[in-house]
């Protein structure tokens, strides 16, 4: 989203000349001269691939290069974190609207060395598209005091796979493997979903040891910078979500699941009682990763119990650190083809 929001200048702690926007959990500073008069603003998220060609972001092209695309990114201005990036608000704009097309914006995607690109059918099982909102957008949708399970988010690829029984029920069937998008040729040289299965047997093991059920999880290994302690080639899986019938499964279906073997999830950062405190909360993101030397993307957190939002659906979120994204070495790039 790219939500036109009021802008109100709060003073920066350490600059005369900066002012802080508050949007939602995140912050953004601006030059305070620059948006003194300025009632409405549009607010790019962190991650967000903006067009250089368009005029509202030609002051982001560094003089001497040429460069199709901005990704836009956490900084640090006078020691203050500014998340993302605020523009003036179009004429006749309105708060609230959302102007990710008009803008022609993108979402940064991260890439994995030899992405095969071999689509295969897709099974006959309910398995969307996995994705999730940001924290940051919904901070109150989380209640004080109910019980949360918060996971370490893990920057790889998103995966999925699942076992389906053959029609004969003779315990004979076919593994499914493949991407948030897309599902995958899992014989195929190079396919990254493929090699994870086949490097990873747990995953198989249980698959067929809970037919129809989709294991979603993060294909890591290979994203530069964020290999987790891998060797080169090496791929690992880390489960972060199980749906069967078109529904979730809570952290007591977990439970029955790991009853029946071994399953490598996702690095588990707190379990408990919601806080009040937010800074808490953000304290999460932050820190080492739990499987290797290397900052820690973020977290998820969802309710122990699965329970729904009217605005959100599903309770759960995503919280990314700020130290990933100051992370030395990411580079900006053109979007690429999401896998």
């Amino acid at each position: 989203q790219a939500k036109v929001v009021q802008i109100r200048l709060d003073p920066h702690p350490d600059a005369d000349s900066l002012s802080i926007v508050k949007v939602r959990g995140f912050t953004v500073c601006v030059r305070t001269e620059d948006w003194r008069d300025v009632k409405l603003g549009v607010y790019i998220e962190p991650d967000t691939l903006v067009k250089l060609g368009r005029p509202e972001f030609s002051w982001l092209q560094q003089e001497g290069k040429s460069k199709e695309w901005h990704h836009v990114r956490v900084i640090r201005l006078r020691g203050y974190p500014s998340q993302g990036l605020l523009i003036p608000a179009p004429e006749g704009a309105r708060a609230g609207s959302n102007l990710w097309e008009q803008l022609e914006l993108e979402r940064w995607q991260p890439t994995m060395h030899d992405a095969g690109d071999q689509d295969a059918p897709s099974p006959d099982v309910i398995a969307p598209e996995y994705d999730m909102e940001s924290w940051a957008n919904f901070p109150g949708t989380l209640q004080v005091g109910e019980n949360v399970i918060v996971r370490e988010k893990i920057h790889g690829c998103n995966g999925r796979y699942v076992f389906i029984e053959s029609k004969e029920g003779s315990g004979d069937g076919d593994m499914h493997g493949g991407s948030r998008m897309r599902w995958k040729e899992l014989g195929e040289a190079g396919n990254p979903w493929a090699s994870c299965l086949r490097q990873n047997p747990w995953i198989a093991t249980v698959c067929r040891a809970n037919p129809g059920v989709v294991m979603y999880g993060e294909v890591y290994g290979q994203v530069s910078g964020f290999r987790y302690g891998t060797a080169p080639g090496q791929l690992k899986f880390a489960a972060f979500d199980f749906l069967h019938g078109g529904k979730w499964l809570d952290t007591f279906g977990w439970m029955d699941l790991l009853g029946k073997g071994y399953i490598e999830a996702a690095p588990l950062i707190y379990n408990g009682r919601y806080p009040s405190n937010q800074d808490e909360i953000k304290s999460w993101a932050e820190g080492e990763s739990q499987l290797g030397d290397h900052v820690r993307e973020g977290v998820v957190i969802r309710t122990m119990v699965e329970r729904n939002d009217l605005r959100l659906g599903r309770v759960q979120l995503k919280l990314v650190g700020n130290g990933y994204y100051l992370k030395a070495g990411r580079k900006s790039s053109k979007p690429k083809e999401q896998l």
